[in-house]
């Protein structure tokens, strides 16, 4: 999404602010909306809040409380604004009458303490801080949701906070001015008046920056024009076969090299195996009359039946 130029948004600020002021006059409402001097409020930024990190600072929940200034801070600083100008123009110094309030709020990156974003806002009225405070949140809500830019929210408040909310909470071309906000319990009935501070004069027309053509120079020098190459021949030559080479020597044969003697390979003879002796017998255990042929003992008293399961007798001892 590409975003406005500042001027760009200059331009549209300026004409919703004459808007405002045109469906007031329809309307039939005649208060002024009351807006913070721009001298002495222009608004601030939180310079630890940029577009990069909206995520982690503004967007999470529980940013804004460590961040928000102490009552005994604020209460001195509206006490010290109604009792000096430009705010001592509302002739009203109740601290009750009025919130102490950042122009640019702290959901949208607005500086915490500096006195170019703290304003005496009056509670109640078609333009009150209650009224206000529902813009707050609706910006809020845009940035996090990446709607409109950071700067632009911050822009738009800063510079008329009663246009944006014409433009952002109620929508372009709203149908119904805003009913003035109820006023808090808190608060009596019976209070003096507060008057609006004096407008902020509009243009009544936007002028359009004249556009001049640029000069075209004269004095370019003439394009020199290239030679038109050679044509590319569409068939190529055939190539000539050169003849083959004639009178070369014709090479000799190389002498035959003598045979080699075949190697005679006579192994020498084995020596002849000399037959070993038989084992002697195994001592025969005491007590066996006879050697069966598969090796094990008899200890028969008599010849008669020696050695029957085992394949016959092959000596008999006694």
């Amino acid at each position: 999404m590409k975003l406005p130029s500042r001027w760009q948004l200059s331009i549209a600020i300026a004409l919703s602010a004459t808007l405002i002021s045109t469906q007031y006059q329809s309307f039939g409402v005649t208060t002024t909306p009351i807006l913070p001097n721009s001298s002495a409020t222009p608004g601030a930024t939180n310079p630890a809040v940029n577009q990069g990190n909206i995520k982690t600072t503004i967007c999470r929940p529980g940013f804004t409380g460590p961040i928000r200034p102490p009552a005994s801070y604020t209460n001195a600083l509206k006490k010290k604004q109604l009792n000096s100008l430009p705010y001592s123009n509302y002739q009203n110094t109740d601290l009750k009458f009025f919130e102490e309030d950042h122009l640019i709020p702290l959901e949208i990156g607005g500086n915490p303490t500096s006195v170019k974003n703290l304003w005496p806002e009056p509670w109640d009225g078609p333009s009150g801080a209650h009224l206000k405070d529902q813009l707050e949140n609706k910006l809020h809500a845009m940035v996090c949701a990446s709607s409109i830019s950071l700067i632009v929210a911050q822009e738009s408040i800063a510079r008329n906070w009663f246009a944006a909310y014409q433009r952002y909470v109620l929508g372009d071309l709203a149908g119904t001015s805003p009913s003035p906000s109820a006023t808090p319990s808190s608060t009596p009935t019976d209070k003096p008046p507060i008057h609006p501070l004096p407008p902020i004069p509009l243009p009544s027309s936007i002028p359009t920056p004249p556009l001049s053509p640029l000069p075209l120079p004269t004095d370019l020098p003439t394009p020199t024009v290239l030679p038109t190459p050679p044509p590319i021949p569409t068939t190529l030559p055939t190539p000539t076969l050169l003849p083959p080479p004639t009178g070369l020597p014709t090479p000799t044969g190389l002498p035959t090299s003598p045979p080699l003697p075949t190697p005679t390979m006579t192994p020498p003879p084995l020596p002849t195996p000399s037959i070993l002796p038989p084992p002697p017998p195994p001592p025969r255990p005491v007590g066996a009359t006879g050697l069966c042929k598969d090796g094990t003992y008899s200890y028969a008293a008599s010849h008669s039946g020696m050695c029957s399961s085992h394949g016959g007798v092959a000596q008999f001892y006694v």
